[in-house]
């Protein structure tokens, strides 16, 4: 069984002289265009006076939604079969028997002026826009276009394939992380190499200290002193106790561990350096320690900072490497921070909110700044990005309403989504050729 027609088109198919219409072409034309997008229509040539196909005629009128009626002149609209057609549609629509029933005119060289009575208060569309009467179609229908579908699988495409950047990006951060790590523990290889070398040079020493006790006593004996022998033994035991403490001065400290000192909270890493994950003093203007008990400060932790609002400005010393996710957010009256040559990453979140910061400058070891790093940096009105940058986070300075302009640097190959959104300041953006990627 055929499927049921969703568009009956209606148009004068020969004019007064036998020739056919313009308005056969016009039809022709978007009786194709509909059919390409997906909708059952049926388009008529034949004579209407046969009795057969004047069954079909009806058939087709009564399953079709929607009738088209395609005039060049008002004759045409007003010729005999024709308006047997629209008429007949429109007793359908008026009597309940088609309650759902749409009609639309599709005219040439008229306006809705030259039309009937009936068909005049219906949408109609020039025969030179074409696109947009099949769009009005599907609308009315409640249908989805071919185009429509392909466009819709297009876009779920496209956000699958970001979503697997996303993912591919996350598997670059991680292997960059690994590498850090990895190169931390040949430093810390190679830091634990000299401290044995030092470690069995002292034992040596030692070791020389003892032999020479043990023949200074044995002079003692020989000589009969006493007292040399009782100062032999002496420093022997001396230099046992000093091997001794030594060795049991080589702890460590569990990795994890946290301790508070004076203003500041640490934790230990795996690699035996620390992170300060808490400030907890009320200074206004604060240098983050280097060194805590003989161990490197290499990261500012998550949250370490995070509405310290009376903070004004902050010293990041050169053994950093690492700015933590909401380290300084919302430190609404910070207005200067120094960041070293050291910290090659500004994780997510880092400065948002920080809204009286009015310039900063990312050093050339800085190579990631993470998703909303400076978002809502209000007062931020100059950025220098560094040589190394290669990766700027999703929204990483939306909202930076005062920023006037900015310079990408080279070694940027992606710009996330919204990364300069809500920059309603900004005047000159300069990209350079190597970025293959801006959301």
């Amino acid at each position: 069984m055929a499927e049921k027609y969703d568009v009956f088109i209606s148009f004068k198919n020969t004019d007064p002289k036998g020739g056919l219409t313009v308005d056969r072409t016009i039809a022709q034309r978007l009786h194709d265009k509909l059919l390409d997008e997906g909708l059952n229509v049926f388009f008529s040539e034949k004579d209407l006076s046969d009795t057969e196909f004047m069954s079909q005629i009806y058939t087709a009128l009564d399953e079709a939604e929607l009738l088209i009626v395609v005039s060049t002149r008002p004759e045409y609209v007003r010729s005999k079969w024709v308006r047997s057609e629209w008429t007949n549609f429109l007793g359908a629509i008026n009597s309940g028997r088609k309650p759902d029933g749409k009609i639309m005119t599709v005219l040439y060289d008229m306006t809705t002026h030259d039309l009937p009575l009936e068909l005049s208060n219906f949408q109609s569309f020039n025969a030179k826009a074409l696109d947009e009467a099949v769009a009005y179609a599907f609308r009315t229908l409640g249908r989805i276009s071919n185009s429509q579908a392909r466009e819709w699988e297009k876009a779920e495409n496209e956000r699958k394939l970001r979503e697997a950047e996303a993912e591919r990006l996350k598997a670059v951060k991680a292997q960059m992380e690994a590498e850090r790590r990895e190169k931390a523990e040949k430093e810390k290889a190679v830091n634990a190499q000299k401290k044995a070398a030092v470690a069995a040079e002292k034992a040596a020493a030692e070791e020389q200290k003892r032999l020479a006790a043990e023949d200074k006593a044995k002079q003692a004996v020989r000589s009969g002193k006493k007292k040399i022998i009782i100062t032999a033994a002496v420093v022997v035991l001396a230099a046992l106790i000093g091997i001794a403490a030594g060795v049991m001065l080589f702890g460590s400290d569990p990795v994890g561990k946290i301790y508070s000192d004076s203003d500041w909270v640490y934790q230990i890493q795996e690699d035996k350096t620390v992170a300060v994950i808490q400030y907890t003093g009320s200074e206004t203007e604060v240098s983050v320690p280097e060194q805590w008990k003989g161990n490197k400060v290499t990261e500012i932790g998550k949250t370490a900072f995070k509405e310290c609002c009376d903070l004004i400005s902050v010293t990041i010393p050169d053994s950093v490497t690492s700015i933590g996710e909401e380290a300084f957010r919302e430190c609404s009256s910070l207005t200067s921070v120094t960041i070293p040559d050291s910290v090659w990453e500004i994780d997510r979140n880092a400065f948002e909110g920080c809204s009286s910061l009015t310039s900063v400058t990312i050093p050339d070891s800085v190579t990631y700044i993470g998703d909303w790093a400076f978002n809502k940096c209000s007062g931020l009105t100059s950025v220098a990005l560094g040589s190394s940058l290669t990766y700027i986070g999703g929204w990483a300075f939306s909202g930076c309403s005062g920023l006037t302009s900015v310079t990408i640097p080279d070694s940027v190959w992606k710009i996330d989504r919204n990364a300069f959104s809500g920059c309603s300041s900004l005047t000159s953006v300069n990209i350079p050729d190597g970025v293959d990627s801006i959301w």
